[in-house]
């Protein structure tokens, strides 16, 4: 199965509301949590990207399939470190307002970007977690939702109304 098969799987999930939930996630440079985290004092090496939303379960889930899916590229240690801080910083762009389906969406919408891009050319152009100083992903711009949306509503993605999800 490709890289788009293997991600239009995980956005069906998504489009019928059939998403998971797993625990939040930590690693490759980012953390998913439910509430605001205690900073202590800068250390050598930079903290990591946060993403706090009230969603943090369902998009911990999907931050791991996602692992699964580039996890299958040789090398998935160099770029990981990439990878992750941009899905953070997209599902920060998006935030939670506009509910968990959006959030989720907009968060494998980097990945597809990202890992298609992979597959078809197999190599990175940025494969560092710092670019001029500041994270990858940091100056991220959020993509009309609208526009995700035909994405996927071109690559034929069945897509119901979000259902109601307990928080916690």
């Amino acid at each position: 199965m490709s890289v788009t098969e293997e991600l239009d799987v995980i956005a069906r999930q998504i489009g019928q509301t059939t998403w998971g939930r797993s625990k939040p996630f930590g690693g490759a440079g980012i953390v998913v949590q439910m509430h605001e985290p205690n900073r202590g004092p800068e250390g050598f090496y930079p903290d990591p990207t946060y993403v706090v939303t009230p969603y943090a379960h369902e998009l911990s889930w999907l931050i791991e399939r996602i692992r699964d899916v580039a996890n299958q590229f040789d090398g998935f240690w160099a770029f990981k470190m990439s990878l992750f801080p941009r899905l953070a910083a997209c599902a920060n762009a998006c935030g939670s307002e506009k509910g968990i389906q959006q959030l989720l969406f907009a968060t494998l919408f980097e990945a597809y970007t990202f890992l298609t891009a992979l597959e078809d050319d197999g190599r990175m152009i940025e494969t560092y977690p710092i670019s001029f100083g500041q994270p990858v992903g940091e100056s991220y711009r959020q993509f009309p939702f609208e526009l995700i949306m035909d994405f996927y509503r071109a690559r034929e993605i069945p897509i119901r109304r979000e259902r109601p999800t307990s928080r916690g």
